[in-house]
């Protein structure tokens, strides 16, 4: 097992506006606040997005079995912040509804 502590520092709510990239403004956003380690919350929805929903086959290294979604999905997930060769980098994790269906995954 692996740990570390942290402490509460800046605190950010954001709102994405009709027609912005979520994924491009949120690492934006973090790279010009110089934001190197935290954690994402979100709540909204998508008009489309791709999600990787697993491995196609279960073999190491995965190759990603990619989703693609569009038509207005309701979301919630959250995300990791951690820091990147290039950088703060970050990792979503969502589910997304529409209609009766569902999909879980890492959010592309």
């Amino acid at each position: 097992m692996h740990y570390s502590e942290g402490r509460l520092g800046r605190v950010f709510v954001l709102t994405i506006d009709d027609g912005e990239d979520f994924l491009a403004v949120t690492h934006e956003f973090i790279r010009n606040k110089a934001v190197q380690t935290g954690t994402i919350l979100f709540l909204g929805a998508l008009r489309q997005g791709r999600m990787v929903t697993g491995p196609e086959e279960l073999v190491i290294p995965p190759e990603p079995h990619n989703v693609m979604f569009e038509g207005g999905w309701e979301m919630v997930g959250l995300g990791t912040i951690y820091p990147g060769d290039a950088g703060p980098a970050i990792h979503y994790h969502a589910s997304v509804g529409r209609a009766g269906h569902a999909l879980t995954g890492c959010l592309r």
